[in-house]
Formats: structure tokens, sequence, C-alpha cells
């Protein structure tokens, strides 16, 4: 068996690549930092807190700098004796419900002795335990002591949508301080969110809530992306290791991917990791393009899989269509069919409003192509929509699920 041992290697901080890496500055993203700096200087002032909601798809920084402002922010309170901030972060990746979010941010404060079990208490109860342990917050540490100052909770949860777009707990914490479920802290929420539709699936109070500041982040263009990357390759690798060449061609796939900034690290991560395992200590073009294939059916599966169920059911429309050599199709063609096989699994088929905002954000994240067709002067042109990198295992699997088949189409079945 061979021994481990190090080998030749590009990287000098292979940690600047990780997800996880918090950097000294931001870039890119002055417009966003400047809306997020407006909507938490009012804590500073010692002002009743605001609630934001930021979106955007993903890789373009919002949870990024939302960490970013968090930290300057909590910095700069420790100036002023009248304010204190805390911050309690959660993704809600596997949050499906308000009833679980209130446990996970109950058990975030409480000490884990009593901690609260994932299920089985009822409703009223996790919510009232939830209010009490933010209270205890703000809770003065000596009675006896007047203590004029104001304790902010920042609530920031990540990937909101996963909980739903007629939450409660989005409307109710906003407002705890006014309904006096809560007096000894001011609470606030900040909602993060890869959905761009989200925002208008939710009821108009949890909206005047959570909404407060809208902010939006744009995709990076390519000068944005190559700027990133480069700063990020001078802290990650050796000097010399990754050439100009390199950072274009990563910028320019990362531009075509939607601008997302995580998908250009992703592709010099896997790239330096075959470098480094091949005892090489230099990237080159060769090792970007075999990157790209290598976590493009990753990022593919990973797309689908974050698409809504009734987003996956117009994917596997369109699948199905392409199957019975229905495709290029218009979007009321693809609309009908969709309405089939929502009915088909036992799903009331969505407006086709919502419908269009299923296909933009499909066409948004690479998976189905969008093409003109004119037909010349005298009529208009119209647009055709077709498959780009959607298969039928894929969908099938992200249907599947933790839910049964009975949400796989019939004639899907078969890849189960």
């Amino acid at each position: 068996m061979d021994e481990f041992r190090r080998k030749s290697s590009p990287y000098v901080n292979a940690d600047a690549l990780d997800e996880s890496y918090q950097p000294e500055k931001i870039l890119g993203r002055d417009e966003e930092l400047e809306e997020i700096h407006s909507a938490l200087q009012p804590i500073i002032n010692r002002e009743p807190p605001q609630n934001a909601f930021l979106y955007g798809l993903s890789g373009l920084g919002k949870t990024e700098c939302m960490r970013y402002k968090i930290d300057t922010l909590t910095a700069a309170a420790t100036n002023y004796d009248d304010i204190t901030v805390e911050s309690i972060w959660l993704n809600c990746d596997d949050l499906t419900s308000s009833y679980q979010v209130a446990i996970e941010i109950a058990n975030t404060i409480l000490p884990s002795s009593k901690s609260l079990p994932r299920s089985g208490l009822p409703r009223s109860q996790v919510y009232s335990t939830m209010f009490d342990a933010l209270d205890q917050l703000g809770s003065n540490d000596n009675p006896d002591e007047e203590d004029d100052s104001r304790q902010y909770v920042l609530i920031i949860l990540d990937e909101v949508d996963n909980i739903g777009s007629r939450d409660r707990l989005l409307y109710q914490i906003p407002r705890a301080k006014t309904n006096e479920k809560i007096t000894q802290v001011w609470p606030a929420i900040i909602g993060i969110s890869n959905d761009v539709t989200f925002k208008e699936n939710l009821s108009s109070k949890v909206k005047s809530s959570l909404c407060e500041r809208e902010i939006v982040f744009s995709r990076y263009d390519a000068d944005q992306l190559g700027m990133i990357i480069g700063r990020r390759v001078e802290i990650a690798f050796r000097d010399g290791a990754v050439g100009e060449n390199v950072i274009k061609l990563c910028a320019a796939y990362a531009t075509q991917e939607g601008g997302d900034a995580r998908y250009a690290l992703d592709l010099l991560k896997v790239a330096a990791d075959a470098a480094r395992d091949r005892g090489d200590d230099t990237l080159t073009e060769t090792d970007i393009e075999a990157a790209r294939e290598q976590i493009k059916d990753t990022r593919v599966l990973d797309s689908v899989h974050s698409l809504t169920l009734h987003e996956q059911l117009t994917a596997a429309t369109m699948v199905l269509m392409d199957r019975n050599e229905s495709l290029p199709a218009r979007r009321g063609e693809i609309y009908s069919q969709y309405t089939q096989v929502a009915k088909s699994v036992g799903r009331r088929p969505n407006k086709s409003r919502r419908f269009h905002d299923y296909m933009d954000n499909m066409s948004m994240l690479g998976l189905i192509g969008t093409n003109e067709v004119n037909k010349g002067i005298a009529d208009a042109s119209y647009y055709t929509h077709d498959l780009r990198s959607l298969e039928a295992e894929m969908v099938v699997t992200a249907l599947v699920g933790d839910e049964s088949e009975s949400l796989v189409p019939s004639p899907l079945r078969q890849y189960i």
C-alpha cells in the first residue's frame, strides 16, 4: 500500500476556495453592500430595526455580503454603551416549516439540557418557548441596576424559501415587539433566497413584514468575475500557479452560468485538486476544461434538486415532450402538457403566470433553451423552448426525493 506523502501542489491556502471562506474585502458588490448598510444603520442610530429580504440567483454573493456587514455592524455596536447586537444564523435547507424554524431558533439560545425535541410539541408551546428564549437575550444580569440599553437580535434565514411562502413566522417575529410577545429585545428578520420568484408568492402580510427593505443581487459580469477570481487566486495559489488566461477562462464560463462566482471557484478547486494529485504545481486551460466536464452533471443535478415541486413537474413535462419528439415547443403548448402532468400525479396545476416564472427560472439555470423563430416581415416572431441539460434520470431523482414514487409521471417511472 502506498504511503501518504506530500506532493507538489499549486495551493498555498486552499481554504480560500471553500464556500465557507469569508474574504476580508467584498469585490464587485458595492451597491448591494451600501443597501445592506442602509438597512442595518437604524440599529446604530438606536432606532427600530428594519427587516430585509435579499434575493438573486445562486453564486452572487448574498450570504457573503450579509455576513460581512453583520460582522462590521457587531463590531461597530461595541463602540456604544446603549446598544448590543446579537445575530442568529439559520440555513433553512433542511427546514420546511415555521414550526421547525422556531425550534431551531429556540435551541440556538437555550442550554442543551433544555433544548426542544424536533417534533411532538404543540405549536403554541414551541412559539412561546422561542419568544421566551429570545427575550432572555435582553435580560439584565443585575436587576438592581437600571439598564436603558437596547438589545437587537437579527435572525438571518438563509434559503428562506424552503419554509414556504405563507409562513406565519415571517410575519410574527417582526411584529413580536409590537404585539408584546417579546419585551426585552428588538428582533428583525433578514431573509436570503436564491428563488427570484419567492417574493411574489408571499402573502400580503408576510410581504409587508419581510420585504421592508428589498435588496436584489444582479448577475456578475465578466469583469467583476475576473476581479473576484483574480483576488482569490492571489490568496489560494502559489505565485505563477494560475495564469491570466486561466482566470479569463474561468470568468467566461462563470458568465455563461449566469454570473455565478461560486461556479468559477469550483472550477479552480477541481482543476487544482487534479493538478495536485498528479504532482503539478501549475494549472492550465486544459485543467479548467476537464474540471468543467467533471462538475457539469453534478451542478445540473443540484439545480434540478433546487427547483420547486411545480418547476420539477414542468421539467418532467419537457422531458416527456422531448421523448415524444414534441420539442421545440411554445410556452402555451408546454403549459397545456404541464397541466395534464400535474393532474396525473394528484397536484393542482398552477396558473400560466406562475408557469412562466418556472420556465424563466429553468432558463436562467441553463436547464432549458430558448430560441427565437422569425417567420418573416409579415409575421411576428415568437419563442420556442427545448431541453439543454435536463435528463429523465435527474428529474425523476429530484421528484422522488423524500416523497413516494407517486410524484413521478407514469411514463418516467422506468427511470426510478
